[in-house]
């Protein structure tokens, strides 16, 4: 999302954000949907080359840009379906239930997960 700022910044000037990036594709501006084709593309090759090395069980997308389905979160996961060469299964590619609020509610939960971890891995001589 930081990215797609900065180039909605760069091609509309001073204030503008990945949301104004995204309405411009909507309405048919060709640099917009450029953009968001290349950060498609850019991820999603990141993506494909973690799931060719690590053969996750699923991928979790959430954040803002989760809720761009059209123009970005389904053309990434056909990037990501199209290009990954795994042994016959892909991982679940899914939109997080908590949608845009998983990562705040996820770091919310860090130091309860660590207080739990602490009480229940002594180890017993």
């Amino acid at each position: 999302g930081g990215g797609l700022d900065v180039t909605a910044q760069e091609l509309f000037g001073e204030g503008a954000s990945a949301v104004t990036l995204f309405d411009a594709a909507s309405r048919g501006h060709a640099a917009a949907e450029t953009a968001i084709s290349d950060a498609v593309q850019m991820l999603g090759d990141v993506l494909v080359g973690a799931v060719n090395l690590l053969s996750p069980d699923c991928l979790l997308f959430s954040g803002g840009l989760s809720e761009q389905t059209e123009q970005y979160l389904y053309p990434l996961c056909e990037h990501i379906r199209t290009k990954c060469y795994t042994a016959g299964t892909l991982p679940r590619i899914e939109k997080a239930k908590l949608g845009e609020l998983s990562p705040l509610i996820g770091a919310a939960l860090i130091p309860h997960e660590q207080i739990e971890t602490e009480t229940f891995n002594h180890t017993v001589i």
